[in-house]
């Protein structure tokens, strides 16, 4: 090939000997700092053969995992993508890529090396507590990690479990999730409130709907979202989400953008079976309170008017032993928080990954002087993110709603005593009542648990 500089590329020859500038090897810009158009210049290659090669995939804007979509049409006869990278986040893109062919990452684990991926293809995963050189005890290879490596990374990271030790050397997600956000990724993952399903007892459900509303031409957009409540098998309340989208808006319209709103929020429920605006909330904050006279208007009275401003509620939040004003030093705070011990009893399902990654990315502010929590506003984080946290609002406004008049409630209960195990035995009559692991408990088919790739 010949190497143009200026271009970041290797060019082929075409079949008559001639520079195919569309053939060869070329180097793209793609993180999250970079254009769109680096991504639209990926997926305009037409080639037979083609591969897609992403080096540190934690870097790399998310919209790369779209252009396989469309690189892999046209009967081309090869694609593949390939993507390296050290674990950060669960759910940035290198996270995305690898997720589980089932997205269950509670059946990965520091033993797992090899998995099936949900986008297709496999995730192959490298240790450095198996390197050939750790294992030998001294070096075989000089360019790999050695003993000395991990001991320094636990120095600097603080402990072989800190996130960073984690990410650059167990090629691993921490397990405490490494995040300081509201939420952390293992709390979403571990609770099941990211997985699609939840057994329902078969009395009524009801399916309610919310909307986080844009408030001026040229600001992020309206998002909306369902999801269905109701009683469980187990008899507690839950809740699944279904959808969290942003409503089309036709910016050319003439119509002001108040009653734009209203029409789009209001078919978009009755497409997905609302039957009632009783069913319906919608962010009253600030500008909201015109809108929602609008929407009233347009449709009808009934919906619950959500305003994340002043102070939180009244009402008992989590063991049922503190009310939420004792708690948090908001509104916003109880609303963002109280998912939470929902989430820990199994009650929050279906969760989806870009609404994951803003409940985790949103941040604890500092405390107040009662000693009460408190989240950063919706404008501190957009300040310190540049972006808005729409869809993680249309969730805490969908579980405010079925908070509000659909009897969803936690039901966790205060830990046990620690006189008793949790079968109620005393401890001291523990060795007569030996524990059987159940079969939900057992791992996955792991892969070179015994030696891993350092092995042989």
């Amino acid at each position: 090939g010949r190497m143009i500089p200026s271009q970041s590329l290797i060019s082929g020859y075409g079949p008559s000997g001639a520079v195919d500038m569309m053939t060869g090897m070329k180097l793209i810009a793609a993180g999250e700092g970079e254009s769109e158009a680096s991504v639209n210049e990926i997926q305009g290659y037409k080639q037979e053969r083609l591969l897609l090669l992403c080096d540190e995939g934690p870097l790399i804007r998310k919209a790369i995992l779209d252009a396989p979509s469309n690189l892999i049409k046209g009967g081309r006869k090869l694609f593949q993508m390939v993507m390296t990278g050290n674990p950060a986040s669960y759910f940035d893109t290198f996270g995305l890529f690898v997720l589980p062919h089932d997205s269950d990452w509670n059946k990965i684990t520091l033993n797992t090396e090899r998995w099936k991926m949900k986008r297709g293809g496999y995730c192959i995963r490298f240790d450095g507590h198996r390197s050939p050189n750790v294992l030998a005890g001294r070096v075989v290879y000089p360019f790999l990690i050695r003993q000395s490596d991990l001991d320094a990374d636990a120095i600097k990271y603080g402990s072989i479990d800190a996130p960073g030790y984690y990410s650059q050397n167990r090629g691993f997600f921490t397990p405490t999730g490494g995040e300081s956000g509201v939420y952390s990724s293992q709390e979403l993952i571990q609770s099941g409130a990211m997985g699609d399903r939840m057994e329902w007892s078969g009395n009524k459900r009801d399916r309610i709907f919310a909307l986080d509303p844009q408030f001026t031409t040229g600001g992020d957009g309206s998002w909306a979202g369902y999801a269905d409540v109701g009683e469980m098998a187990n008899g507690r309340m839950g809740l699944i989400v279904g959808s969290i989208e942003i409503l089309q808006d036709d910016v050319n319209s003439k119509v002001p953008i108040s009653h734009r709103q209203g029409i789009a929020f209001k078919e978009w429920c009755q497409r997905h079976s609302c039957t009632s605006t009783r069913h319906a909330a919608l962010d009253s904050t600030g500008g909201g309170e015109p809108f929602a006279d609008s929407l009233s208007v347009i449709w009808a009275e009934g919906f619950l008017r959500v305003n994340f401003s002043g102070a939180a509620t009244d009402q008992i939040v989590g063991t049922a032993s503190k009310k939420a004003s004792d708690l948090y030093a908001n509104k916003v705070t109880e609303i963002n928080m109280v998912a939470k011990s929902l989430m820990r009893t199994g009650q929050i399902a279906g969760i989806d990954a870009s609404t994951a990654q803003e409940m985790v990315s949103r941040k604890m502010a500092e405390i107040d002087s009662k000693k009460r929590q408190r989240v950063e506003s919706k404008k501190e984080m957009r300040k310190r993110t540049g972006a808005s946290p729409n869809r993680a609002d249309v969730f805490s406004i969908l579980v405010y709603l079925a908070r509000e008049r659909f009897g969803l409630k936690c039901v966790e209960k205060p830990s046990i005593s620690p006189a008793t195990h949790g079968n109620g035995i005393p401890p001291h009559l523990a060795w007569a009542y030996p524990q059987r692991a159940s079969f939900k408990d057992a791992l996955p088919e792991q892969i070179g648990i015994t030696g891993g790739w350092a092995e042989g």
